[in-house]
């Protein structure tokens, strides 16, 4: 009995130590007009931050969303998120029991989101994301889980330009795209992709990017190109999608735990690629 406790202990405080060094943000920042918009977990809800990139991160707006993930203790997965025309885009992935995957795509108007405190009910919020509007019923997820037995190596991302959403799925060392159009969803052939940590995607030079936990780097056309490797390890790294200047980047994620920091100085402190 002492042995299996000491073994659960050691599985929980390796997840905690995991998750601790992935740093506040969850997979990425946007900058869009000089404003950097940011997204931390608290208990599976996502916390927007939206702030200036010349002024430090404390200083940032926090908003709370109806969506967000849990955190499983092999195989992290980050919070599915993006914005577009004043639209915050996710795949509500947490641990809710009245929680529905053809619903769990949500687009939320920025407006509408409130004020994030220390008050702030988050067992509402859990409730508010299983229910939360859902303009495009998430089909990609239906069709994952029914034709796959186990998923303890899922992992998804979606970007969004315009009306069109890509979502990407991977899985069992697979990987597909899925676009809606406005309409319907398409589905690409399917490509070999290690599944052994998370994957991001931008929309970045017209081409939908996408870059493994391994730093390994892909676009998607009519097939899947790999276009070479940032030879560090995504799941410690953020990555920077600059709208403004059409750059991306990526910066240590234990970086952003210093909040007396601009994004700006984040980038020109910390940048490694």
């Amino acid at each position: 009995m002492v042995k299996h406790t000491i073994i659960l202990l050691c599985i929980f405080l390796g997840a905690e130590i995991t998750l601790s060094a992935q740093g506040r943000f969850d997979r990425k920042i946007i900058i869009s007009d000089s404003t950097f918009y940011a997204v931390e977990i608290q208990e599976q809800i996502g916390i927007l931050w939206k702030g200036s990139i010349n002024q430090p991160l404390d200083s940032a707006e926090r908003f709370v969303i109806p969506a967000g993930t849990k955190r499983r203790s092999i195989y992290l997965q980050p919070f599915a998120w993006d914005i577009s025309n004043d639209t915050l885009f996710a795949i509500n992935f947490t641990e809710f029991a009245q929680n529905d995957r053809l619903t769990s795509l949500k687009s939320i108007p920025l407006d509408s989101l409130k004020k994030f405190t220390s008050a702030t009910p988050i067992n509402k919020y859990l409730f508010k994301a299983a229910f939360e509007n859902s303009i495009v019923e998430n089909y990609p997820f239906i069709e994952t889980y029914k034709n796959n037995l186990y998923m303890d190596d899922l992992f998804f991302d979606i970007a969004v330009k315009g009306d069109s959403i890509y979502e990407f799925i991977a899985i069992n060392n697979q990987i597909v795209m899925w676009l809606w159009d406005g309409k319907v969803w398409n589905k690409s052939a399917t490509f070999p992709f290690e599944t052994k940590s998370f994957f991001s995607l931008a929309y970045f030079q017209n081409d939908i990017h996408v870059i493994a936990g391994t730093g390994d780097r892909y676009i998607m056309r009519h097939t899947f190109i790999p276009i070479g490797s940032n030879r560090f390890d995504m799941t410690q790294t953020i990555m920077l999608e600059n709208r403004d200047t059409k750059t991306l980047h990526f910066i240590k994620a234990d970086a952003c735990n210093n909040t007396n920091l601009s994004v700006q100085e984040l980038v020109h402190q910390f940048t490694i690629n």
